[in-house]
């Protein structure tokens, strides 16, 4: 082992298949002007890897900068968060809720049953309350399952949940 062996350098491995091993030093030189890029020796070989490489990089970072353009737009378009099994929540928000496999806008909310009103104001009172899931702003039409099948939070397109129609969530 020579003294040389223990300099600093770059092995590069060029587009014939060989490998190139070249002293750092040689590349300030080149850098710095203190030496011409044609006086290293297979220099034709070694610019044509270098280049190669740095244009595949390129392509590389570009083809990352269009995924991440298009993961970027799916979030952006995304209306709710992922499908949830078990007990929807029951504070008034609006969820998307699948029933019988389709996708509906509801809302837990409840209603007073029973008792008469007249229209001069007069009547019995209500008997009771029933609750249940709602169309979305629609305490008329019920839907007729106690849960949905799944269910998720609607995302507002700012991003943040609740989504700032959900009701109680209002406070954000």
């Amino acid at each position: 082992m020579t003294n040389e062996d223990d300099k600093p350098h770059l092995c590069v491995p060029t587009l014939d298949g060989n490998a190139h091993v070249i002293p750092t030093a040689v590349f300030t030189k080149i850098i710095l002007g203190e030496m011409k890029i044609t006086d290293m020796e297979d220099w034709e070989i070694i610019v044509r890897t270098a280049f190669s490489e740095w244009l595949r990089g390129l392509e590389t970072a570009a083809k990352a900068r269009v995924y991440k353009a298009a993961v970027d737009q799916l979030a952006d378009t995304m209306a709710a968060g992922a499908w949830q099994d078990g007990p929807a929540p029951k504070d008034g928000s609006w969820i998307l809720g699948l029933f019988h496999g389709l996708p509906y806008v509801v809302g837990y909310d409840s209603w007073e049953v029973g008792g008469e009103m007249l229209p001069d104001g007069t009547g019995s009172p209500p008997d009771g309350h029933e609750s249940g899931w709602c169309l979305a702003g629609d305490n008329l039409h019920v839907m007729d399952k106690d849960e949905p099948e799944k269910w998720a939070r609607i995302i507002h397109p700012n991003r943040h949940m609740p989504a700032s129609w959900d009701g109680p969530g209002d406070e954000r």
